[in-house]
Formats: C-alpha cells, structure tokens, sequence
C-alpha cells in the first residue's frame, strides 16, 4: 500500500513533539533537583544560625531530605520525571473523587462549582 502525502509530515512532527516533551520532562526534572540542593543548603544554614530555636532537628532533618531528594533527582532524572507525573495523576484523581463524594453527599458549594465550570469548559 502507498503511503499518503499526509501521513509522513504528520509523524515527523509527532516525534519532533515527543522529543521536545521529553527534553522539557527532563529540564524541569533537572532544574527542579538544583532548586531542592539550594533549598537544601538553606535548610542547613537555617538550622546552625538558630541553633537554640526548637526547630534545630526539624530543619536539619528537612535539609538532609532535600538533598538527597535533589541528588536523586539529578542522578535519575528519567526515574523521577516519572515519580512526579505520577504524584501529579495520583493528586488529580484524589481531587476528582473526592469533588465526586462532596456532590454526591449535598455539598452546595462542590455543585455550584460544577455547574457553572463545565458550561464555561463547554463555550
């Protein structure tokens, strides 16, 4: 079977979209990781200037778990790329489910808000 005209343009410009996705997945997861070692390096410094204050372990503790978060993520950006897409589909459907108890149990403000969000969706 011959190929249509319209088929090869389509599928260069496929790949040409997953490829820039899956370098944007891997910037942000990248970028991302570098925030969290310079979050991580405050949280540190944080927790030594006030060394006296209650939160001394709390922020030492919140230092060394964004570092090693950040290192994971610069060390295995495909791995975490996909950790936080799924954190984020995971969020989504808790989201959704419970917007579905709410307005099933007779939340007005849950249905208010659905009515008037899917008609602007839909216009």
């Amino acid at each position: 079977m011959a190929r249509s005209r319209l088929q090869v343009p389509h599928s260069k410009s496929s790949s040409a979209a997953s490829s820039s996705s899956f370098i944007a997945t891997l910037t942000t997861v990248l970028v991302l990781g570098m925030l969290l070692l310079v979050s991580a390096l405050v949280q540190i410094v944080t927790a030594f200037w006030g060394q006296r204050g209650r939160g001394f372990l709390l922020h030492l503790l919140a230092g060394g778990l964004y570092s090693v978060a950040g290192m994971f993520m610069i060390q295995n950006p495909l791995e975490a790329g996909m950790g936080l897409t799924f954190l984020v589909a995971i969020c989504l459907l808790v989201g959704g489910a419970l917007r579905t108890i709410l307005s099933i149990l007779g939340c007005g403000s849950v249905c208010l808000q659905s009515l008037v969000g899917v008609p602007a969706l839909a216009g």
